[in-house]
């Protein structure tokens, strides 16, 4: 079947005025003051030596945490998985022979994949949705021990395969390479590649990876650090572009930017705009990068502190960033806790103390737009524990949409199916960002609602309108049998919670059906008699019987959702044009 694509002139349309004052107050407001804890949890036994590495929300809501443990012996570390629910309650906990584990995902099947290091060098460990182990592997390099090969970052892709990334040092102890393998669904081996900077070619100089990122080409980014004894900085930020084939495409560092990274955390990550954004720190400062799509830099930050790095950073839905680190209360270590907006610039900094001294080398923006913080805690003295923690969400504007009613009707038949396109154009200066179920649906206030088969539309989670963009929300529905006027609404409200902002109220009429039986009502009559012929008599064309959905923004995190509510973050007005399209019987 075909469908009109132009737009109807005299049809349904109107403009959705927010009030700008309202979102700035409330948006600006809020994003300058630190969100509340949720709540904090730590795990682990009274003698054990827990330390979270990675943390990533799973599809039920819970998180997956993996990291190292003595398990109370004492020992040589192994690694661990835990699980919670999704207020962080413990659901089960395994460990698993390996030395080092320092990134865990959930996989497309509902498992886990772990990567971190073992005795013979780079590790990979998948396990089961309940933690039990499936195949784990090792990955000794031809000609080399592996002995010193570390792991510290690992994806799975679109195809069911695995990237990961780390270090790899060579038999000669003296130099270390960037490393980027990856394997198939079942862990063996597709192909595996080393890096080495201008300064120091491969296996000739002391280059390092802490992060990989799949890019929207099929490709991935590597972040890390160079070294360079004719740089004022002895260690640099670099990023490193590949293919989908893991050959190199460019390769970039940062003399500006001070590389080391004494507790081995360095965070990269695709952007928005398709850049790439580079976090790290050389134990007194926290440093950002922020690089075009050619790997350019485009600008820098410096945090002064008095101690710390940046550990891991992520880019948020309104395109600033949030990123955990280092610092010193006296002699007590603490995580803090950082957002930015787009540039970079300090929007609030929150300290989690834990029990009394915290470590955290992870934070996730979630599902529902709240964070998450995974690290270790401990008692002065003390032996570490597994921490997690949840921040709200940090900026909650409601907004104020007032709709401006059609001037004009349109006239429908009785028992066909038409669709409604709503076109919604973000006209200001921020993203929207849509979380928590926000849906377009028939309004119960107005009665004649229940004359008509109208189907609701979900705008999925995750779903970003930038300045300037569009995006297409369908309904579809059938007129009813009876001729008439009717007024129905349509109105936003949240999954498992009320309506806001004011109804779009239409004006339908139904011709060529059976006689109007309803008792006349004074919003029946009060339509304007005027508008019937004026109203446009669209000649009917076959259309698609089911209705487009939006395309969601991909970002951090899975679709889950919490009781905090963050429906909807707009600055500006958006133009909302309505056009009627309709089905016809061949």
């Amino acid at each position: 079947m075909t469908t009109i694509s132009r737009p109807v002139n005299l049809l349904l349309y109107c403009l959705v005025c927010l009030s700008v004052f309202l979102a700035l107050a409330s948006g600006l407001a809020t994003a300058a003051t630190a969100p509340t804890t949720a709540w904090e949890k730590s795990y682990g036994g009274a003698d054990n030596n827990d330390k979270a590495e990675s943390v990533w929300q799973t599809s039920d809501c819970g998180f997956i945490i993996c990291g190292e443990t003595d398990n109370g012996k004492g020992g040589l570390p192994i690694i661990f998985l835990t699980k919670t629910d999704w207020q962080g309650n413990l659901e089960w906990t395994q460990t698993y022979p390996a030395s080092s584990a320092k990134s865990v995902k959930q996989t497309s099947d509902g498992g886990y994949i772990v990567a971190g290091s073992g005795a013979k060098g780079a590790y990979l460990l998948k396990t089961s949705e309940t933690g039990a182990e499936q195949w784990s592997k090792a990955y000794p390099r031809v000609g080399e021990s592996g002995t010193g090969d570390d792991i510290y970052s690992v994806h799975q892709l679109p195809d069911g395969n695995y990237v990961m990334a780390g270090n790899v040092l060579h038999n000669d102890k003296r130099s270390t390479d960037m490393y980027l393998a990856k394997v198939d669904g079942s862990g063996n081996m597709i192909w595996q590649k080393t890096y080495g900077s201008f300064f120091g070619d491969e296996k000739s100089g002391a280059d390092y990876c802490y992060s990989v990122w799949p890019t929207s080409d099929g490709g991935s980014i590597l972040g890390g650090s160079t070294m360079n004894k004719n740089s004022k900085n002895m260690y640099q930020a670099i990023i490193v572009k590949v293919d989908a084939d893991g050959n190199q495409q460019w390769f970039k560092t940062f003399d500006q930017i001070d590389g080391r990274q004494d507790t081995f955390h360095i965070g990269v990550q695709q952007t928005h705009d398709g850049g790439y954004i580079w976090s790290g720190g050389n134990g007194y400062h926290k440093q950002i990068v922020k690089a075009d799509a050619q790997g350019n830099m485009q600008w820098y930050k410096v945090y002064d502190k008095p101690w710390g790095g940046i550990y891991s950073i992520q880019q948020t839905w309104d395109d600033g960033y949030i990123f955990v680190g280092g610092d010193k209360e006296g002699q007590a270590n603490v995580t803090v806790v950082t957002r930015t907006d787009s540039q970079g610039n300090v929007l609030w900094e929150k300290e989690l103390k834990g029990v009394g001294i915290s470590y955290s080398p992870a934070v996730l923006q979630i599902g529902n737009g709240s964070y998450v913080v995974a690290g270790h805690t401990k008692v002065k003295g003390g032996v570490p524990d597994t921490y997690l923690a949840q921040l709200d969400k940090d900026f909650t504007p409601v907004p104020d949409a007032r709709f401006v009613s059609p001037r004009d009707a349109f006239v429908m038949d009785a028992g066909k199916s038409y669709y409604l396109t709503l076109v919604m154009t973000n006209n200001g200066t921020m993203p929207w960002t849509f979380q928590d179920g926000t849906i377009l649906a028939p309004s119960s206030d107005s009665e004649d609602m229940k004359y008509f088969n109208m189907t609701n539309y979900t705008i999925p989670i995750g779903t970003i309108v930038r300045p300037g963009q569009s995006i297409n929300v369908n309904f579809t529905y059938t007129a009813p049998e009876m001729n008439g006027t009717y007024h129905p609404e349509v109105r936003m409200f949240w999954t498992n919670h009320g309506y806001f902002g004011e109804p779009a109220k239409f004006t339908f009429y139904v011709v060529n059906g059976t006689p109007d039986t309803r008792t006349p009502t004074a919003a029946v009559t009060a339509a304007p008699t005027s508008a019937a012929t004026t109203a446009p008599d669209v000649t009917a064309t076959p259309g698609p019987t089911d209705a487009p959905d939006a395309t969601p923004v991909k970002t951090g995190g899975l679709p889950c959702l919490s009781s905090v509510v963050l429906p909807l973050l707009v600055v500006g007005t958006v133009g909302l044009g309505l056009y009627r399209r309709r089905n016809k019987e061949e």
